[in-house]
């Protein structure tokens, strides 16, 4: 493992844990503070010639780690920080054998690409009728680099209809509390699926009580359509009743196995 494979592998984990940039570089300084956390007193031991200025602008051996500098690292700096940002050895090997298969196919234009793709996913939420606001929101940035950016690569954000803060909302809302499908909420409102889907990673609690009530809408449809299923074919064996369309035994079985036990105790006898 070479330091240039090492460094790219320790930026994609930084990227995951939220260390990066919009613009793909290293929030070195929240980092730094993350791995004095975790490391604490420890350092100390190793000296100011090991870890140097760690208060500095260039935050000590992490900011030379992190950058693509001539050079060969010290193997133990190698150890510190791949112990910081990886939990185990299986999740470190996962992401350097992604990032092989990166640099091996397509170079390091790729690994760039993907420390950058922030970008790309706040195109793809301005287009699915979020404001700059909450697509800067879900992409981690300002609002003002947002609209820096989106009009440098001009991307119109100007004429998009809006739907928060109008009756679309009221309605959107309404159809979540109710647990009713995504397909069927953008088809009554006139949205696109993809905005519920950002719209709900911006509101988590939300999200939750759409769950949670889909959860019991489901539930309560397959508890009715297998009940309709054995009424209409009192004869019939459960193999037989699992092929009947609509039955719900499938969706029951692998939710709410526990209702069929308790309900219908002889029903994995029929």
């Amino acid at each position: 493992m070479t330091d240039s494979d090492l460094r790219w592998c320790y930026l994609m984990q930084a990227k995951s844990r939220g260390w990066l940039a919009f613009d793909g570089t290293v929030r070195l300084h929240i980092l730094r503070d993350a791995l004095l956390t975790k490391y604490g007193s420890i350092l100390e031991s190793f000296g100011k010639d090991f870890c140097g200025d760690l208060q500095g602008v260039n935050s000590g051996f992490i900011g030379y780690m992190l950058r693509q500098s001539v050079g060969h690292r010290h193997p133990l700096k190698h150890i510190l920080l791949l112990n910081f940002l990886f939990d185990d050895y299986a999740e470190f090997q996962r992401v350097f054998r992604e990032t092989q298969s990166m640099l091996m196919e397509e170079g390091t234009r790729a690994c760039e690409k993907r420390l950058r793709d922030s970008r790309q996913q706040l195109i793809h939420l301005i287009s699915n009728e979020l404001s700059v606001q909450q697509a800067a929101m879900l992409v981690d940035t300002s609002t003002t680099s947002a609209i820096r950016f989106l009009d440098k690569q001009h991307v119109d954000r100007k004429h998009r209809p809006h739907i928060i803060g109008t009756d679309k909302e009221i309605r959107l809302c309404r159809l979540l509390a109710q647990g009713r499908p995504r397909s069927e909420i953008a088809e009554t409102v006139g949205i696109r699926r993809t905005f519920i889907k950002d719209y709900l990673s911006l509101h988590p609690e939300r999200r939750k009580r759409w769950e949670a009530e889909k959860l019991r809408r489901e539930t309560r449809t397959h508890r009715q359509q297998f009940l309709a299923a054995l009424r209409d074919h009192p004869e019939l064996p459960i193999k037989a009743i699992r092929r009947l369309p609509q039955n719900g035994f499938q969706w029951l079985y692998n939710n709410d196995q526990e209702w069929l036990r308790s309900t219908l105790p002889g029903i994995f006898h029929r």
